[in-house]
């Protein structure tokens, strides 16, 4: 779990924000404490998995699908094709190896 890395600060300034655990049995312990932390009144949803191989991955994967199409749905975008703003365009397009290349000769 990765939320511990900052994301709480989202949650707690984010009025319309809520959490969505993915566990396996593995990591139920680990959920449950987390949960406990968090203040009752930020929404959590957990997807969950009983199988414990490739099969609970792919099933947790596939959940997550549904979910983020549900909530596209509801907010009247496509997850697939959300439309993205110029300087995205320009960010993805950036040639790291470009930038790499300049970096090298700056040090040298």
């Amino acid at each position: 779990m990765n939320f511990g890395h900052g994301r709480h600060h989202w949650v707690a300034k984010q009025k319309k924000s809520a959490i969505v655990f993915i566990e396996s049995k593995e990591s139920k312990n680990l959920s449950i404490k987390t949960i406990s932390q968090i203040p009752i009144e930020i929404p959590i949803l957990t997807l969950e998995t009983d199988n414990e191989d490739e099969c609970g991955i792919l099933q947790l994967i596939i959940k997550s699908f549904f979910l983020v199409d549900k909530l596209g749905e509801i907010a009247g975008i496509d997850p697939g094709k959300p439309g993205v703003p110029e300087f995205g365009r320009k960010l993805y397009n950036l040639s790291f190896e470009k930038t790499l290349t300049q970096m090298m000769r700056i040090n040298n």
